[in-house]
């Protein structure tokens, strides 16, 4: 994968329409740790050797690309923050996101608490994957809200936004 992955980024690294590079779609739940083929910390080694190969090669560019970190849901946050925090990537590490499947009804989306706003050093945390359908008040609902709505809603829980997942155009209210 380092291969395929340098020789991409060897190509890409000053592209103006590339915002930032994913060092690991949802690490924690990757095939390899679950089925005990490496164990949590060769992963993470291996994470931190691909996250300063990107490192590397977004020092010799003026194209302003990021590092960015992700994981599957909510409550592998704070873990993941806790791993980034105060590594050397604070530089270039320009957000974090879980995914968020569900239809954002609480409990599930705790909000952001001061500790990981504090573990995240300034910089934002946005929810992926938002679902336009279903009304936040009503969870199980077949409703549908307004994508404002649940913007407001990420908002006011502490979050600097989300990364919508559109189930139908034409039933989503704007």
């Amino acid at each position: 994968i380092s291969l395929f992955a340098d020789h991409f980024m060897d190509r890409y690294v000053d592209h103006r329409s590339i915002y930032g590079w994913d060092i690991m779609n949802e690490s924690e739940v990757a095939p390899e740790v679950l089925r005990d083929i490496v164990t949590n910390e060769q992963q993470w080694d291996f994470i931190r050797l691909f996250a300063d190969m990107i490192k590397g090669k977004l020092a010799g560019t003026s194209a302003g690309q990021f590092l960015t970190a992700g994981n599957k849901d909510r409550k592998y946050l704070k873990d993941m923050l806790l791993y980034w925090h105060g590594q050397g990537y604070d530089d270039i590490l320009s957000l974090y996101q879980f995914h968020y499947y569900d239809a954002m009804g609480m409990p599930d989306l705790a909000p952001l608490d001061s500790e990981e706003r504090e573990l995240a050093g300034g910089v934002p945390v946005l929810v992926g994957e938002v679902s336009s359908a279903s009304d936040p008040r009503q969870l199980g609902s077949n409703t549908w809200t307004a994508i404002t709505e649940k913007m407001d809603y990420l908002s006011q829980n502490n979050f600097a936004g989300g990364l919508l997942a559109v189930a139908s155009v034409e039933r989503v209210q704007i």
